[in-house]
């Protein structure tokens, strides 16, 4: 006879568990540090999630399923996981909670480590503490590294050189300079930053910001972090009070700049200032346009359509409300220039994203009709190219021309696939996570329709970066590329079979987040999300192999890669479970900060009864790597310990 069911107010046990507790099933005391963590002595690492019970009550019915299905396939398959990914609220750089919305790829990425850990246990992906964090670097330009002399004194070359790269970073994405403005740059004025005439010194100074930060990580502390910290005070000083062209631009491209400073935070509130600026001086309203003259008239509406592109763009990333949300997104046919080409195009699917996150993650329509009609409107776009996008570019053109537009073709055809991927992800996370044969074929056609565009942007940025044409800071292909390799490193994860393409995709978004890490520390946070992915996907495909052994006879011997042997009667799973984290691993974790080290580690005394059957359970790059400071002299420790037992 089953017992009475127990009053939530008469429990004893702790409504919610700490990371830790959960994955080894200890009763945690629900405080933060618990106090299983405190006699572990990982206080500092301990840390709450914020699934609800009845997620964890599914999860472990997950384990369980799979448990006593003897692992024939992928775990989550075997009962409902609520396929979809939820918003997250993150702590910033200032300990403030932030909210990063479900279409975001850091959402997803919660859903991935939920599903790791149901299938294969905790690992350094899926458990670590400072998972509820965002990645945020220090405010630029903090200490000025040049006085406005020798910003004054850079060469008329090196100011041509920043303008190109500036050229090549917003193509087809941004596009605010007059053509007057482009000819003072090109034209290697000497007088470029001493005369105020030719143009705002703030949008020069901005432009210069972002072409050194995008060349090299020496122009971008030598040149960069200065002219963009005198654009801003000058800015916030003299520019708010009275809004113009110039501010939208201002604002514009300081965000631009903080997106590849990986201040994603202030990039979006940078936007919606230049938002409020755009509405007051009417670049919104087409009626606006006709009073004007024509180049001032076509200023404007590049201007305007710059600004939606990237307010849409990074408030899709974060799973944001855009701050040009409910605003016209519309723009006069007549105004358009062949120069403005790229970005219009990439405004008109932007504004089709706009529209997916609203169908599909606002108003939660994740129908297989939905997402047909959305990727119809998505192939209309793609018709509508003009057919230069599709061929290649005039050898007659320059290299700072053919450069420019290759990287405009990126900017677009990944905005492209992204935009596929926001349609179908839900329904191949779905798919993945079924067990009805019915339901997977008749969502297999949109399912495969994410892991195709997955793989494609993956493919155009890695074929970007073998024929040289990335730029060393590019701050929308490193969040399109992460986002590409969430999607396929799920897929291979949840899929028992091999697909070559998948993985060589999954491998070139990996090889070109290690090339923009060596100037972005958010594209070196996401390359260790993805390597971590990538092994625990290696200890899935081991498992598997092991559960596939003849039950009648198992080994019970094996150097490992160390150079060690494994104890003899071990079980199969412990034999072909992958080695244990290395010093120096670093774990993951949305801030990159590490741990708190102030506690001490207890004596044995202190530590639990049960404490040596969660071992397996520790992340060992939590904990100090071993200080040995010289080399161990085994024979003088070998003869110690003879003594000690023979004493």
């Amino acid at each position: 006879m089953p017992r009475p069911k127990v009053h939530p107010n008469e429990r004893r046990r702790a409504v919610k568990a700490c990371g830790f507790c959960r994955a080894s099933k200890k009763r945690c005391s629900g405080t933060v540090p618990c106090t299983a963590c405190r006699r572990r002595g990982m206080s500092s690492s301990c840390s709450f999630g914020h699934a609800s019970i009845g997620t964890e009550t599914t999860a472990n019915a997950q384990r369980v399923n799979r448990d006593a299905g003897g692992g024939r396939s992928f775990g989550a398959r075997t009962t409902s996981f609520g396929a979809e990914s939820r918003p997250r609220m993150l702590l910033n750089r200032r300990g403030d909670r932030v909210f990063i919305g479900e279409a975001a790829s850091i959402s997803f990425l919660q859903f991935l480590r939920a599903t790791v850990s149901n299938n294969i246990g905790p690992s350094q992906f899926s458990h670590n503490a400072q998972s509820d964090r965002m990645l945020e670097t220090q405010p630029p330009g903090s200490a000025p590294s040049l006085s406005d002399h020798d910003i004054a004194n850079i060469s008329a070359e090196e100011i041509t050189g920043y303008f190109t790269v500036y050229n090549s970073a917003t193509a087809g994405l941004v596009q605010v300079l007059s053509p007057e403005e482009v000819q003072s740059f090109l034209n290697r004025t000497d007088k470029l930053l001493s005369d105020d005439s030719l143009m705002n010194p703030v949008i020069r100074d901005l432009v210069i910001a972002i072409g050194a930060q995008c060349k090299s990580l020496v122009d971008s502390r030598r040149v960069g972090q200065e002219c963009f910290r005198r654009a801003q005070v000058a800015a916030f000083s003299g520019m708010l009070e009275d809004p113009g062209i110039d501010l939208v631009r201002a604002f514009l491209l300081m965000s631009f700049y903080m997106l590849g400073h990986c201040r994603r935070n202030a990039a979006f509130m940078y936007l919606g200032t230049a938002t409020r600026a755009a509405i007051s001086i009417g670049l919104h309203s087409c009626e606006a346009y006709s009073v004007m003259g024509s180049p001032e008239n076509r200023l404007r509406m590049q201007v305007w359509m710059s600004l939606c592109n990237l307010d849409i763009l990074v408030s899709s990333i974060l799973g944001r409300p855009a701050a040009t949300m409910g605003l016209p997104l519309g723009f006069s046919e007549r105004l358009l220039s062949e120069d403005m080409a790229g970005v219009t195009a990439s405004f008109r699917i932007l504004v089709i994203i706009n529209h997916i996150i609203d169908v599909v993650y606002v108003n939660k329509d994740k129908s297989s009709v939905t997402a047909e009609r959305l990727l119809g409107k998505l192939k209309e776009w793609s018709r509508s190219l003009p057919k230069s996008f599709c061929s290649d570019v005039s050898p007659e053109s320059s290299k700072a021309q053919k450069e420019k537009e290759n990287i405009a073709k990126i900017h677009i055809s990944c905005l492209y696939y992204f935009a596929v991927t926001l349609v179908t992800r839900p329904i191949l996370m779905s798919t993945l996570t079924t067990t009805s044969s019915s339901e997977r074929s008749a969502l297999s056609q949109i399912s495969s329709a994410c892991l195709d565009a997955a793989v494609y942007l993956a493919q155009t940025c890695m074929e970007g970066h073998t024929k040289a044409m990335m730029l060393g800071n590019m701050c929308i292909i490193k969040a399109l590329t992460f986002a590409a390799g969430l999607i396929l490193g799920f897929a291979i994860f949840a899929e028992q079979t091999r697909d070559c393409g998948v993985e060589a995709a999954f491998d070139g978004a990996k090889d070109v987040l290690g090339f923009l890490a060596a100037q972005s520390p958010q594209a070196c946070h996401y390359l260790e999300i993805l390597t971590l992915l990538s092994r625990a996907i290696d200890k899935q495909r081991q498992r598997q192999t092991a559960r596939g052994r003849n039950k009648y006879v198992g080994r019970i011997f094996q150097l490992d890669e160390g150079g060690t042997s494994t104890a003899l009667g071990a079980d199969d799973d412990d034999l072909v479970s992958p080695s244990s984290s290395q010093p120096g691993d670093v774990i993951v974790q949305e801030e990159r900060d590490a741990p708190d080290g102030n506690e001490s580690m207890p004596g044995l005394d202190s530590v639990d009864e049960n404490f040596p059957s969660a071992w397996d359970m520790l992340e060992l790059s939590l904990w100090d790597n071993f200080p040995f400071v010289e080399p161990i002299n085994w024979n003088q420790l070998s003869h110690r310990l003879d003594n000690w037992i023979v004493g």
